[in-house]
């Protein structure tokens, strides 16, 4: 997704809601995300396997690749692939078939790559997270910090090894993914230490898992295995029509040991691995807010000011939709809070460097608009949220991050029908926030350190990054109540979501409109009157000096 702009390229990073489209936004037009060069790709070995590190050359030649400089994904489809059990010789040889018989994979390289991310969408069950390995990272990230103890399991308790073990040795130097290679491989080969089991016949326990059909996760139902599916092949320019029932049968065993509870152990060495370093909200709060300026001196991380905001408007009322919270209390502000001082608390574990966790994401936003507003015109419904990403050649690397994302995307409930359907990977409030913050942490993988140190924010405006409605004014310094209440949203339960969007925005329209016609009449009124009497009195006098 690359909006290109003379030397710097853009990445926008979207999250959608139910079953939306992904695109790929171009500077003039909007392509459906696709892996094209996967069917040609050059390659240097003579044959593949699944557990191979699967890099197209094309990312590793002289050509702008965003998969250059956004790779956590892939590494992280890597790890997986060497974390589990050796699938079966059986099985590998009708994957193999299968492919081939849709495909020339002479060297075994597209279908290495299709059973890869198979494997990676069994661990991480997120539909959303299937499309491509951007998104594969963002969502595992979320599932990793937002996944509630009860239901932490096996694919959960390999996902933390990966960002306590491997995850801190590989972004401590930031750079391309050409450049990473070696440390890839020595990394995660050497930090492996739980073994998922794809080979179980039957699942391990009862574990309750919270989705919509509690005896059957992920591959086991019919919904995830077709829609995580086609973004599979889609990813590697395959159709959907290739599906294979043959292949239907060996995932529905890869699910099995997901039903495995997490170890204690690694319970407790996630909670371990939060140093606390921001020793509570308003310690946060304060060092953000005075950390990241723009040109103006205005904070572009004030979360006090922001948050309080969206209190004031959400305790007022919202669109009821069945996936929503019934209210907005203090108490959803303090579980707002809680959840980014987690979210920072445990990037600073990773990253174990205070002012490189400062430039991460230079600003955030959150907005009442839904759909969001979009600088290019394009229809942005059903996203709630997007990573902005810019980047640079001479030298290769990642600038800056900031996140978009709307207020909407606060009100979803836990275990809300996006989780329990398979299509993101977290049952928590606020997902999005966090999923949003794993493509800038990608993102900050592809920047390299000297670029990490660049303090660069004086050159922009907060109040110029987005074009619709801040939730607090757009200059962050105070709260302006009338911006506050003007949102689009009502207290008003709908018909439909949808419905009330387009009835709740018009009505609005049509308000403001009627109040400025009254307004400019009254004007008139007032005005007109003033002249009738003026021509009147003038008159008089005229009459009296005659």
């Amino acid at each position: 997704m690359i909006l290109w702009v003379s030397k710097f390229f853009i990445s926008f990073s979207l999250t959608f809601s139910s079953y939306s489209q992904v695109f790929l936004v171009t500077k003039n037009c909007i392509y459906q995300s696709s892996r094209n060069d996967l069917k040609n790709i050059s390659t240097k070995q003579e044959s593949y396997n699944y557990k191979d590190l699967l890099i197209n050359e094309y990312d590793l030649s002289g050509n702008i690749s965003v998969n250059k400089f956004m790779f956590y994904g892939r590494i992280l489809k890597y790890y997986y692939a060497n974390s589990v059990t050796d699938i079966s010789a059986k099985s590998l040889n009708t994957f193999n078939s299968w492919i081939n018989s849709i495909t020339n994979d002479q060297n075994n390289y597209i279908s290495s790559h299709v059973i890869q991310n198979y494997i990676a969408s069994t661990f991480n069950i997120s539909v959303y997270g299937s499309t491509n390995d951007r998104e594969f990272f963002a969502e595992a990230f979320a599932k990793w910090l937002l996944t509630p103890d009860a239901i932490k399991n096996k694919s959960w308790e390999v996902t933390n090894n990966f960002f306590l073990n491997v995850m801190p040795k590989l972004i401590d130097n930031g750079g391309m993914l050409v450049d990473k290679q070696n440390d890839i491989k020595q990394n995660v080969l050497s930090s492996i230490s739980t073994k998922y089991n794809l080979e179980l016949s039957d699942k391990t326990s009862d574990l309750n898992l919270g989705y919509e059909n509690l005896n059957y996760v992920g591959w086991q139902t019919s919904t995830y295995y077709q829609n995580a599916s086609t973004r599979i092949l889609s990813d590697c320019n395959l159709s959907k029509n290739n599906l294979n029932g043959s292949i239907s049968l060996i995932l529905n065993k890869w699910m099995n040991d997901s039903f495995t509870k997490a170890s204690e152990s690694s319970l407790t060495e996630f909670k371990n691995f939060n140093t606390s370093f921001f020793k509570d909200y308003n310690d946060l709060n304060e060092k953000l807010k005075d950390s990241i300026k723009d040109a103006n001196q205005n904070s572009m991380i004030w979360l006090s000011s922001l948050f309080s905001a969206i209190e004031a408007k959400y305790t007022r009322g919202f669109s009821k939709n069945v996936d929503y919270i019934g209210s907005w209390t203090s108490d959803t502000t303090y579980r707002l809070k809680a959840v980014v001082l987690k979210l920072y608390n445990y990037l600073y574990s990773i990253i174990k460097n205070e002012s490189w966790v400062y430039k991460v994401i230079y600003a955030l936003i959150i907005s009442p608009d839904y759909p969001l507003e979009s600088d290019d015109g394009k229809n942005l419904e059903g996203v709630l949220g997007y990573t902005l990403t810019e980047g640079q050649s001479n030298p290769n690397t990642i600038n800056n991050s900031y996140i978009v994302i709307t207020g909407r995307s606060l009100l979803y409930k836990d275990y809300n029908s996006q989780y329990t359907v398979g299509w993101f990977s977290s049952p928590e409030m606020f997902n999005t926030i966090v999923h949003e913050m794993g493509h800038a942490l990608d993102a900050f993988g592809g920047r390299i350190n000297s670029y990490r140190n660049k303090d660069d924010t004086q050159y922009y405006l907060y109040n110029s990054l987005y074009k619709g409605k801040y939730f607090e004014d757009k200059n962050p310094s105070f709260i302006d109540d009338k911006n506050v209440s003007s949102g689009t949203e009502t207290g008003v339960p709908p018909k439909s979501s949808n419905d009330t969007d387009k009835t709740s925005n018009d009505s609005s329209s049509e308000t403001n409109h009627l109040n400025a016609l009254i307004y400019i009449s009254i004007g008139i009124s007032i005005i007109l009157s003033v002249l009738v009497v003026w021509f009147i009195v003038r008159n008089i006098q005229k009459k009296k000096r005659v």
